[in-house]
């Protein structure tokens, strides 16, 4: 950008793209030096503003949001094996407290300590109950009174990395539960029509 001067006798403006008008008496020279400087102004904070916009061209794009198989292998990992921990394959997960697991762990990780709501979120991700043979090691398949706790999917294990992790997806709603919310949203939709059409149909009485 071609930044031209402008110097009269009541003011100093730089101006973009004005070309360089001189008075017709003589250039005193302390305006024409404070002229300098007010565009050594400009331009010093135009080129802070350039920095600026490309550092934060390079700043890195902030992190998605850690999904629940994500956020469940740190805590696996991070908790004392005598209330979660692997199995021994590291294919499946056991909650061997599950007090001191409601109490202590899960707050830590979610915004609640419900053991239902835990199980709730497993259920949407198909973690499936894992029965525990003596030895500590998991049958597949299981019962779902088995005790203690445990869980495993087929892509959650202990070696598994953050893209395989987030591959997880939950499972989808049933077709019949969409089904049934849909029809009460029409049913809502065509009682809020007959309450409005109703409106005036029926004269007021005053008392």
């Amino acid at each position: 950008m071609t930044v031209a001067l402008c110097l009269t006798e009541g003011c100093v403006s730089p101006t973009p793209e004005t070309v360089l008008r001189l008075p017709r008496g003589p250039i005193v020279a302390s305006k024409a030096l404070s002229a300098l400087e007010t565009l050594a102004d400009v331009a010093a904070s135009a080129l802070e503003t350039t920095r600026k916009d490309v550092a934060s061209l390079a700043q890195p794009w902030p992190p998605r949001a850690r999904t629940f198989p994500c956020v469940l292998r740190d805590m696996i990992d991070e908790s004392p094996d005598d209330v979660l921990r692997w199995c021994d394959d590291g294919c499946a997960f056991v909650v061997a407290d599950t007090q001191a697991f409601c109490a202590t762990v899960l707050p830590k990780y979610f915004r609640h300590g419900r053991l239902t709501s835990f199980q709730r979120q497993l259920s949407f991700y198909q973690f499936r109950r894992a029965r525990l043979a003596k030895n500590g090691g998991p049958i597949y398949p299981s019962t779902r009174n088995g005790s203690p706790l445990a869980y495993h999917h087929p892509l959650f294990a202990r070696h598994s990395n953050e893209q395989q992790l987030r591959a997880m997806t939950r499972r989808p709603r049933p077709q019949r539960r969409l089904e049934q919310e849909e029809d009460v949203a029409r049913r809502s939709r065509r009682g809020s029509r007959m309450r409005s059409s109703s409106v005036g149909l029926f004269p007021q009485v005053s008392d």
